[in-house]
Order: structure tokens, then C-alpha cells, then sequence
């Protein structure tokens, strides 16, 4: 996870970004909830993948279920709002 952190440079080149998040990829498979949250979170902005609100709903599901509290808030505001949720 620090090494996924540690590739995402707010300033700098895309494949680090595409690295980092791939690192979050790994850890949130395995079923860490920070990862979880980060990679929900990139799929929801569509920051180093495709923008992918079904998706971001999985892994913030995954990491809400282990109570990440930023996860079960944005969880909460895709399920409000109707974003990558069956209404």
C-alpha cells in the first residue's frame, strides 16, 4: 500500500500513477481497506483507470464492510445520490 501511495505523485508522470494505482489493485484483492478505499476512490474520479462508478461502489462496499469510515461516507453518498448503485 505505502509503495502505491509513494507512485501516485500529484505532480508527475502518468505511468507512476497506472503503477500506483495497480499496487492499490494487488492490496485491495487481498482484502486491505485503505487500498480498498484508494482504488474505489481513483475509480470514482476516473484517476490512473477509466472512470468506473460500478466499480468504486465495489471496493468502497468492501472497505465500508471493514469500517472504513470514509468509505462507508462515500458509500453512503453513491447510494444517496443513485451513482454505480441499481436504483
Amino acid at each position: 500500500l505505502r509503495l502505491g501511495i509513494l507512485l501516485l505523485p500529484w505532480k508527475g508522470c502518468c505511468t507512476r500513477l497506472l503503477q500506483g494505482v495497480e499496487y492499490w489493485e494487488i492490496a485491495a484483492n487481498k482484502g486491505h481497506a485503505e487500498a480498498q478505499f484508494e482504488l474505489a476512490s481513483c475509480y470514482y474520479i476516473g484517476q490512473g483507470v477509466d472512470r468506473s462508478y460500478s466499480k468504486a461502489v465495489k471496493y468502497y462496499e468492501l472497505s465500508a464492510q471493514q469500517g472504513h469510515v470514509d468509505a462507508q461516507a462515500m458509500l453512503g453518498n453513491c447510494h444517496a445520490k443513485g451513482i454505480g448503485v441499481n436504483q
